[in-house]
């Protein structure tokens, strides 16, 4: 895996349960916390997030729209709940949303293999 790989993303979505996603972030899942990754940034990954989108507003956003993908459909629909310096950050930041989705989400076909006597993980 190259440079700038988003390992810890993958890890922290991968790993990540419903009651603890939803008690560190506010957010419901695993998947809705790498969304949520995607529109506020995530430096240590190398994630830009979208200039003006912090935590909170993410977090909004998810529970309004459900998903990264809501609010991408509700911004091209014209959805009158996104407004003003909103709309027009995630208008500005739509390419990156395209791509960053992609570099964060999980890879569920890489191959794994467990050393169940050298792993911590396993008693």
């Amino acid at each position: 895996m190259g440079k700038g790989w988003p390992r810890a993303s993958r890890i922290r979505a991968a790993s990540s349960t419903a009651a603890t996603a939803w008690a560190s972030t506010g957010v419901p899942s695993g998947e809705a916390y790498a969304d949520m990754a995607v529109l506020r940034g995530d430096p240590s990954d190398g994630l830009p997030g979208v200039p003006g989108i912090g935590e909170k507003t993410a977090v909004q956003l998810l529970d309004t729209f459900g998903s990264l993908a809501g609010v991408l459909e509700a911004l091209d629909r014209g959805d009158d709940r996104l407004k003003g310096a909103r709309r027009t950050r995630l208008e500005e930041g739509r390419e990156y949303l395209a791509a960053a989705p992609q570099v964060v989400d999980v890879a569920r076909d890489a191959p794994v293999e467990l050393d169940e006597a050298a792993s911590p993980l396993v008693q």
